[in-house]
């Protein structure tokens, strides 16, 4: 059966006949565990860690200096809004925060207005597999 995309699960778009096969339940950033829903509660379909994400480490983001990153890419376009919340300075934060989005609308608006369609740089514009792909023209240079 091939699977459906719908936009936002919620429990009553699952269609009744479906059956839950397992259980979910934890913490993205703590403990997640699974439990298989067939059969009788025992060993066999115990309550069982998943992931413990607590004892796992963070791994060192490799990121390019703003100055070699290009006019669009997020941290360059970000920096000044995260800067002033490092500074605890968050109403200055909130101010750029808006200036952005405000920027990006208006962007937007102008190339609709032109009837120009927006082109990724770094990914195919289909992702209905629900897998971004890289084009093979992407500028990735770490």
């Amino acid at each position: 059966m091939q699977a459906e995309l719908i936009p936002a699960w919620r429990l009553k778009d699952i269609p009744k006949s479906c059956q839950t096969v397992a259980t979910f339940s934890g913490n993205w950033d703590k403990l997640v565990t699974v439990q298989r829903e067939d059969g009788p509660k025992d060993s066999s379909n115990a309550l069982r860690t998943l992931i413990d994400m607590s004892l796992l480490k963070v791994t060192d983001k490799i990121v390019k200096p703003l100055d070699e990153q290009g006019e669009m890419e997020s941290r360059r376009v970000w920096d000044p809004v995260a800067s002033k919340m490092l500074q605890g300075k968050f109403g200055d934060a909130t101010k750029l925060k808006r200036i952005v989005e405000d920027t990006q609308r208006e962007k937007t608006a102008a190339r609709n207005d032109r009837g120009e369609e927006f082109v990724p740089t770094l990914f195919k514009p289909d992702y209905s597999n629900g897998r971004p792909e890289l084009l093979d023209s992407a500028p990735v240079n770490l």
